[in-house]
């Protein structure tokens, strides 16, 4: 259901930047722009925030959650969960890297970068 991802810098570039994700219509919520904002506190600590998800009535990770689990890790938590500090390294290779270079990511195909480096290493 994501159609678009957008990455801007804040007003000045090292405030911070924030990550706009686009949604078409979905049975799981009602937001068509997610948002994740990191912005530098006065110590110069990265720290972000986000755009409350509107959950469809049942469709709440912690609603679905098996009996069994735990914990419930998901790709939503990384913008409920503002603790979580290798989330924010994902946030900036997305940022640094994909964002800027989409296209060597969508060259690589199936399983990524160990899978096309093993691939480059057979071919050696």
């Amino acid at each position: 259901y994501l159609t678009n991802l957008q990455v801007q810098d804040l007003r000045h570039i090292s405030m911070g930047y924030k990550m706009k994700l686009y949604f078409q219509t979905n049975p799981y919520f009602t937001n068509m722009v997610i948002v994740k904002e990191f912005q530098r506190n006065r110590s110069g600590r990265l720290v972000s925030h986000s755009t409350p998800i509107r959950w469809h009535r049942g469709q709440e990770p912690q609603a679905r959650r098996h009996k069994n689990q735990d914990t419930n890790h998901s790709f939503f938590s990384w913008f409920s969960n503002h603790s979580l500090p290798e989330a924010d390294r994902i946030a900036e290779i997305i940022k640094n890297d994909l964002w800027v270079n989409p296209l060597r990511y969508y060259m690589m195909g199936e399983g990524g970068y160990r899978a096309n480096k093993k691939k480059q290493e057979k071919e050696e």
